[in-house]
Protein backbone atom coordinates (compact mmCIF):
# COMPACT_ATOMS: atom_id res chain seq x y z
CA UNK A 1 0.00 0.00 0.00
CA UNK A 2 3.07 2.54 0.64
CA UNK A 3 5.14 1.96 -2.13
CA UNK A 4 1.51 2.17 -4.35
CA UNK A 5 1.18 5.52 -2.95
CA UNK A 6 5.16 6.64 -3.17
CA UNK A 7 5.04 5.38 -7.13
CA UNK A 8 1.28 7.72 -7.02
CA UNK A 9 3.52 10.78 -5.75
CA UNK A 10 6.70 10.18 -8.14
CA UNK A 11 4.39 9.86 -10.57
CA UNK A 12 2.22 13.24 -10.15
CA UNK A 13 5.88 14.72 -9.70
CA UNK A 14 7.65 13.77 -13.02
CA UNK A 15 3.54 15.24 -14.57
CA UNK A 16 4.23 18.13 -12.87
CA UNK A 17 8.15 18.39 -13.94
CA UNK A 18 7.00 17.72 -17.28
CA UNK A 19 3.89 19.75 -17.35
CA UNK A 20 6.75 22.91 -16.22
CA UNK A 21 8.86 21.95 -19.26
CA UNK A 22 6.01 22.67 -21.61
CA UNK A 23 5.05 25.56 -20.38
CA UNK A 24 8.43 27.11 -19.61
CA UNK A 25 8.94 30.81 -18.96
CA UNK A 26 10.55 33.50 -22.12
CA UNK A 27 13.83 34.10 -21.15
CA UNK A 28 14.26 37.70 -22.84
CA UNK A 29 16.92 40.33 -23.33
CA UNK A 30 16.30 44.11 -23.71
CA UNK A 31 17.85 46.43 -26.09
CA UNK A 32 17.28 49.96 -25.53
CA UNK A 33 18.30 52.79 -27.70
CA UNK A 34 17.88 56.55 -27.01
CA UNK A 35 17.22 59.52 -29.29
CA UNK A 36 18.18 62.97 -29.06
CA UNK A 37 16.36 64.35 -26.24
CA UNK A 38 15.67 61.05 -24.18
CA UNK A 39 18.71 61.68 -21.42
CA UNK A 40 16.01 61.41 -18.59
CA UNK A 41 13.81 58.69 -20.09
CA UNK A 42 13.83 54.88 -17.81
CA UNK A 43 17.15 53.45 -17.94
CA UNK A 44 17.38 49.63 -19.48
CA UNK A 45 17.98 48.63 -15.88
CA UNK A 46 15.34 49.94 -14.37
CA UNK A 47 13.34 48.54 -16.57
CA UNK A 48 14.21 45.21 -16.14
CA UNK A 49 14.23 45.47 -12.46
CA UNK A 50 10.40 46.81 -12.57
CA UNK A 51 9.72 44.14 -15.11
CA UNK A 52 10.68 41.14 -12.42
CA UNK A 53 9.97 42.80 -9.16
CA UNK A 54 6.13 42.91 -11.24
CA UNK A 55 6.44 39.79 -12.64
CA UNK A 56 7.73 37.80 -9.49
CA UNK A 57 10.33 36.07 -11.20
CA UNK A 58 13.58 35.99 -12.75
CA UNK A 59 13.02 37.18 -16.90
CA UNK A 60 16.09 38.46 -18.00
CA UNK A 61 19.09 36.57 -19.49
CA UNK A 62 22.16 37.45 -18.30
CA UNK A 63 24.49 33.91 -18.02
CA UNK A 64 22.38 32.42 -20.97
CA UNK A 65 21.37 32.51 -24.19
CA UNK A 66 17.70 34.20 -24.62
CA UNK A 67 14.55 33.20 -26.01
CA UNK A 68 13.17 36.51 -27.53
CA UNK A 69 14.01 39.93 -27.85
CA UNK A 70 12.33 42.93 -26.72
CA UNK A 71 13.79 46.33 -28.66
CA UNK A 72 12.62 49.63 -26.99
CA UNK A 73 13.24 53.38 -29.30
CA UNK A 74 12.76 56.32 -26.98
CA UNK A 75 12.45 59.31 -29.22
CA UNK A 76 11.23 63.28 -28.49
CA UNK A 77 9.15 63.63 -31.56
CA UNK A 78 9.44 67.67 -33.22
CA UNK A 79 5.78 68.50 -31.72
CA UNK A 80 7.44 67.92 -28.19
CA UNK A 81 5.68 64.62 -27.47
CA UNK A 82 7.76 61.27 -25.75
CA UNK A 83 7.21 58.19 -27.24
CA UNK A 84 8.67 54.84 -27.17
CA UNK A 85 8.18 51.98 -29.50
CA UNK A 86 8.59 48.22 -28.54
CA UNK A 87 9.04 45.37 -30.75
CA UNK A 88 9.00 42.04 -29.92
CA UNK A 89 11.18 39.28 -32.07
CA UNK A 90 12.01 35.68 -31.84
CA UNK A 91 14.85 33.43 -31.84
CA UNK A 92 15.63 34.22 -35.60
CA UNK A 93 14.57 37.89 -35.18
CA UNK A 94 11.12 37.95 -36.95
CA UNK A 95 9.09 40.48 -35.35
CA UNK A 96 6.42 39.03 -33.55
CA UNK A 97 4.67 41.84 -32.08
CA UNK A 98 4.87 45.72 -31.96
CA UNK A 99 3.03 48.43 -29.54
CA UNK A 100 4.19 52.44 -29.21
CA UNK A 101 3.52 54.74 -26.49
CA UNK A 102 3.66 58.47 -26.92
CA UNK A 103 2.78 61.05 -24.95
CA UNK A 104 2.33 65.12 -24.58
CA UNK A 105 3.31 65.49 -20.82
CA UNK A 106 5.99 67.88 -19.86
CA UNK A 107 8.60 65.19 -18.82
CA UNK A 108 9.05 61.60 -19.97
CA UNK A 109 8.73 59.83 -16.58
CA UNK A 110 5.04 60.01 -17.56
CA UNK A 111 5.97 56.84 -19.45
CA UNK A 112 8.01 55.11 -16.69
CA UNK A 113 5.14 53.19 -15.69
CA UNK A 114 3.03 52.05 -18.80
CA UNK A 115 6.39 51.18 -20.24
CA UNK A 116 6.71 48.67 -17.50
CA UNK A 117 3.91 46.82 -18.02
CA UNK A 118 3.86 47.12 -21.54
CA UNK A 119 7.28 44.93 -21.28
CA UNK A 120 5.48 42.92 -18.75
CA UNK A 121 2.87 42.28 -21.48
CA UNK A 122 5.04 41.64 -23.87
CA UNK A 123 7.45 38.94 -22.04
CA UNK A 124 4.09 36.68 -21.04
CA UNK A 125 2.05 37.51 -24.32
CA UNK A 126 0.67 34.37 -26.57
CA UNK A 127 3.04 35.37 -29.15
CA UNK A 128 6.37 35.09 -26.61
CA UNK A 129 5.02 31.87 -25.13
CA UNK A 130 4.42 29.96 -28.64
CA UNK A 131 7.88 31.47 -29.58
CA UNK A 132 9.47 29.76 -26.20
CA UNK A 133 7.09 26.10 -26.10
CA UNK A 134 7.68 25.37 -30.03
CA UNK A 135 9.69 22.80 -30.97
CA UNK A 136 13.13 23.28 -31.75
CA UNK A 137 12.32 20.94 -34.88
CA UNK A 138 9.36 19.83 -36.36
CA UNK A 139 8.38 16.21 -36.48
CA UNK A 140 8.89 14.32 -39.34
CA UNK A 141 5.96 13.42 -41.46
CA UNK A 142 5.40 9.95 -42.32
CA UNK A 143 5.54 8.69 -45.82
CA UNK A 144 2.59 9.09 -47.95
CA UNK A 145 1.49 8.52 -50.91
CA UNK A 146 1.76 11.23 -53.76
CA UNK A 147 -1.07 13.15 -53.92
CA UNK A 148 -1.27 16.28 -55.92
CA UNK A 149 0.53 19.42 -55.08
CA UNK A 150 -1.80 21.66 -53.16
CA UNK A 151 -1.86 25.80 -53.30
CA UNK A 152 0.92 27.35 -51.62
CA UNK A 153 -0.78 29.66 -49.14
CA UNK A 154 0.00 33.82 -48.43
CA UNK A 155 2.51 34.29 -46.16
CA UNK A 156 0.97 35.46 -43.07
CA UNK A 157 0.56 39.31 -42.46
CA UNK A 158 3.38 40.92 -40.21
CA UNK A 159 1.59 41.62 -36.62
CA UNK A 160 0.08 45.14 -36.31
CA UNK A 161 1.27 47.77 -34.18
CA UNK A 162 -0.64 48.60 -31.13
CA UNK A 163 -0.43 52.46 -30.39
CA UNK A 164 -1.22 53.82 -27.08
CA UNK A 165 -1.45 57.13 -26.30
CA UNK A 166 -1.34 58.47 -22.78
CA UNK A 167 -3.28 61.91 -21.49
CA UNK A 168 -0.58 65.00 -20.94
CA UNK A 169 -1.45 64.77 -17.09
CA UNK A 170 -0.59 61.66 -16.62
CA UNK A 171 1.75 61.20 -13.45
CA UNK A 172 5.81 62.23 -13.93
CA UNK A 173 7.26 60.55 -11.08
CA UNK A 174 10.80 62.15 -11.47
CA UNK A 175 9.61 65.46 -13.46
CA UNK A 176 12.39 67.85 -11.67
CA UNK A 177 11.62 71.43 -10.90
CA UNK A 178 11.54 73.88 -13.88
CA UNK A 179 13.44 77.03 -13.43
CA UNK A 180 12.17 79.97 -15.92
CA UNK A 181 14.02 83.30 -16.73
CA UNK A 182 13.67 86.07 -18.87
CA UNK A 183 14.99 89.72 -19.72
CA UNK A 184 12.69 91.85 -21.78
CA UNK A 185 12.04 95.44 -22.84
CA UNK A 186 8.82 96.66 -21.97
CA UNK A 187 6.30 98.91 -23.13
CA UNK A 188 3.24 100.16 -20.73
CA UNK A 189 0.09 102.72 -20.99
CA UNK A 190 -1.65 104.03 -18.68
CA UNK A 191 0.65 103.44 -15.57
CA UNK A 192 2.34 106.53 -16.23
CA UNK A 193 1.79 109.46 -18.45
CA UNK A 194 1.35 108.41 -22.49
CA UNK A 195 3.18 105.46 -23.49
CA UNK A 196 6.16 104.62 -21.20
CA UNK A 197 8.78 102.35 -21.67
CA UNK A 198 11.46 100.25 -19.34
CA UNK A 199 12.37 97.02 -18.66
CA UNK A 200 11.58 93.89 -16.76
CA UNK A 201 13.26 90.62 -15.40
CA UNK A 202 11.44 87.48 -15.03
CA UNK A 203 11.80 84.47 -12.87
CA UNK A 204 9.66 81.53 -12.42
CA UNK A 205 9.80 78.11 -10.56
CA UNK A 206 7.88 75.09 -11.27
CA UNK A 207 7.57 72.35 -8.85
CA UNK A 208 6.88 68.84 -10.00
CA UNK A 209 3.19 68.27 -10.06
CA UNK A 210 2.27 72.00 -9.30
CA UNK A 211 1.52 75.40 -10.89
CA UNK A 212 4.33 77.80 -12.07
CA UNK A 213 4.90 81.00 -9.52
CA UNK A 214 6.42 84.34 -10.91
CA UNK A 215 8.39 86.99 -9.91
CA UNK A 216 8.55 89.71 -12.06
CA UNK A 217 10.45 93.20 -11.15
CA UNK A 218 9.91 95.80 -13.49
CA UNK A 219 11.43 99.36 -14.10
CA UNK A 220 9.17 102.20 -16.35
CA UNK A 221 11.62 105.23 -17.06
CA UNK A 222 10.40 108.85 -16.07
CA UNK A 223 7.86 110.49 -18.47
CA UNK A 224 6.70 113.94 -18.25
CA UNK A 225 3.23 115.50 -18.44
CA UNK A 226 2.48 119.24 -19.45
CA UNK A 227 0.13 121.05 -17.45
CA UNK A 228 -1.05 123.88 -17.83
CA UNK A 229 1.90 125.40 -20.02
CA UNK A 230 4.38 123.26 -21.79
CA UNK A 231 7.27 124.66 -19.09
CA UNK A 232 5.25 123.41 -16.45
CA UNK A 233 3.85 119.48 -15.22
CA UNK A 234 4.98 116.84 -13.78
CA UNK A 235 7.46 113.83 -14.16
CA UNK A 236 6.67 110.25 -13.17
CA UNK A 237 8.91 106.84 -13.05
CA UNK A 238 7.55 103.48 -11.47
CA UNK A 239 9.36 100.71 -9.84
CA UNK A 240 7.35 97.53 -9.18
CA UNK A 241 7.29 94.03 -8.82
CA UNK A 242 4.68 91.57 -10.07
CA UNK A 243 3.88 88.27 -8.09
CA UNK A 244 1.71 85.70 -10.76
CA UNK A 245 0.82 82.00 -10.38
CA UNK A 246 0.39 80.21 -13.51
CA UNK A 247 -2.68 77.50 -13.81
CA UNK A 248 -2.53 77.58 -17.35
CA UNK A 249 0.06 76.32 -19.32
CA UNK A 250 -0.21 74.58 -23.09
CA UNK A 251 2.88 73.50 -25.14
CA UNK A 252 2.64 73.10 -28.63
CA UNK A 253 6.19 71.86 -29.93
CA UNK A 254 8.42 74.47 -29.24
CA UNK A 255 5.71 77.05 -28.24
CA UNK A 256 4.52 77.26 -25.10
CA UNK A 257 1.75 79.06 -24.26
CA UNK A 258 0.37 80.42 -20.57
CA UNK A 259 -1.65 81.97 -18.51
CA UNK A 260 -1.67 84.19 -15.04
CA UNK A 261 -3.38 85.88 -12.35
CA UNK A 262 -1.31 88.49 -9.65
CA UNK A 263 -1.07 91.43 -8.39
CA UNK A 264 2.08 94.09 -8.61
CA UNK A 265 3.36 96.47 -5.75
CA UNK A 266 5.66 98.92 -5.95
CA UNK A 267 6.74 102.95 -5.89
CA UNK A 268 5.47 106.34 -7.77
CA UNK A 269 7.63 108.68 -7.86
CA UNK A 270 6.31 112.52 -8.95
CA UNK A 271 8.15 115.44 -9.17
CA UNK A 272 6.98 118.61 -10.49
CA UNK A 273 8.97 121.01 -12.87
CA UNK A 274 8.75 124.85 -13.74
CA UNK A 275 6.56 126.21 -10.43
CA UNK A 276 7.35 128.40 -8.01
CA UNK A 277 7.77 125.41 -5.44
CA UNK A 278 8.27 122.28 -6.63
CA UNK A 279 7.63 119.44 -4.80
CA UNK A 280 7.91 115.68 -5.12
CA UNK A 281 6.61 112.61 -3.80
CA UNK A 282 6.05 109.09 -3.66
CA UNK A 283 3.41 106.95 -3.32
CA UNK A 284 2.40 103.18 -3.26
CA UNK A 285 1.01 101.92 -6.50
CA UNK A 286 -0.74 98.03 -6.06
CA UNK A 287 -2.53 96.34 -8.86
CA UNK A 288 -4.49 93.07 -9.61
CA UNK A 289 -4.24 91.95 -13.13
CA UNK A 290 -4.08 88.76 -15.69
CA UNK A 291 -1.28 88.16 -17.99
CA UNK A 292 -0.48 85.47 -20.98
CA UNK A 293 1.96 84.69 -22.41
CA UNK A 294 3.83 82.63 -25.40
CA UNK A 295 7.40 81.34 -25.52
CA UNK A 296 9.38 79.73 -28.41
CA UNK A 297 12.16 77.93 -28.01
CA UNK A 298 14.08 78.37 -30.94
CA UNK A 299 17.52 76.99 -29.52
CA UNK A 300 16.30 75.36 -26.16
CA UNK A 301 16.97 76.54 -23.82
CA UNK A 302 17.18 79.33 -25.34
CA UNK A 303 13.50 81.38 -26.64
CA UNK A 304 11.70 84.16 -27.23
CA UNK A 305 9.27 85.61 -24.74
CA UNK A 306 6.31 87.69 -25.63
CA UNK A 307 3.99 88.95 -22.77
CA UNK A 308 0.78 91.00 -22.26
CA UNK A 309 -0.05 92.55 -19.50
CA UNK A 310 -3.91 94.27 -18.38
CA UNK A 311 -3.83 95.26 -14.79
CA UNK A 312 -6.74 97.40 -12.45
CA UNK A 313 -4.68 100.03 -9.95
CA UNK A 314 -6.53 99.69 -6.71
CA UNK A 315 -4.28 102.98 -5.77
CA UNK A 316 -4.72 105.89 -8.47
CA UNK A 317 -3.38 109.12 -6.53
CA UNK A 318 -3.89 112.13 -8.35
CA UNK A 319 -1.59 114.76 -8.90
CA UNK A 320 -2.33 118.50 -9.45
CA UNK A 321 -1.77 121.98 -9.33
CA UNK A 322 -3.55 125.35 -8.63
CA UNK A 323 -3.68 127.56 -11.42
CA UNK A 324 -3.38 132.01 -11.64
CA UNK A 325 -6.93 131.90 -10.30
CA UNK A 326 -6.63 128.89 -7.49
CA UNK A 327 -8.06 126.82 -9.88
CA UNK A 328 -7.53 123.18 -9.25
CA UNK A 329 -5.82 121.21 -12.54
CA UNK A 330 -4.73 118.12 -12.73
CA UNK A 331 -1.57 117.16 -13.67
CA UNK A 332 -1.58 113.09 -14.00
CA UNK A 333 -3.80 110.48 -12.47
CA UNK A 334 -2.84 106.86 -13.06
CA UNK A 335 -5.89 104.84 -16.26
CA UNK A 336 -8.43 102.56 -14.60
CA UNK A 337 -6.74 100.00 -16.55
CA UNK A 338 -2.91 99.28 -17.34
CA UNK A 339 -1.73 97.71 -20.12
CA UNK A 340 1.91 96.40 -20.61
CA UNK A 341 3.64 94.41 -23.53
CA UNK A 342 7.18 92.84 -23.00
CA UNK A 343 9.26 91.03 -25.69
CA UNK A 344 12.29 89.48 -24.19
CA UNK A 345 15.04 86.73 -24.29
CA UNK A 346 13.94 83.75 -22.17
CA UNK A 347 15.65 80.48 -20.69
CA UNK A 348 14.97 77.14 -19.11
CA UNK A 349 16.54 75.12 -17.14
Amino acid sequence: MWRGRLGLGFAFLFWSRAGFALEANPRVTLGLTRGQGTETCLRGAAIERAVERRLRRHVFARNEPPDLRIDVALAREADGAWSARLVLRGRSGAELGARELDTHAAHCSALDDALVLVVALLVDSPEARAEVNAPSEPPAAPPSKPTQTAPVAPPAPPPRETRLELPPETYAPREPYRVDAAASLLTAVGALPGVAFGGEIMLGVRPPHFIELRLRPAALLAESTHVPTADRGGRFSLLSVALDACPLEHALGRLRLDGCVGQRVGRMTAEGFGYQRNTSSQELYYALGVSAAASFWFAPPVGVRIGLDLEAPLTRDSYFSFGPTGDRLEIFRPSPVVGALTVGVAFSL
